[in-house]
């Protein structure tokens, strides 16, 4: 826990395959990389829902 937030290996699991469906991050199974896309949206530069 680095920056005090607890969360279990499946919730966080959970959130990669739900950011790798959008196309925000690729995951190879050990490594999350954000994608092209997701700088986009992380920069506000691409809309997303909820973004």
């Amino acid at each position: 826990m680095v920056h005090g937030i607890a969360a279990s290996l499946d919730l966080i699991r959970a959130d990669i395959d739900w950011l790798v469906e959008m196309g925000l991050v690729r995951f190879n199974g050990e490594l999350a990389q954000i994608t092209e896309r997701g700088r986009d949206v992380a920069a506000l530069r691409a809309k997303f829902p909820g973004a």
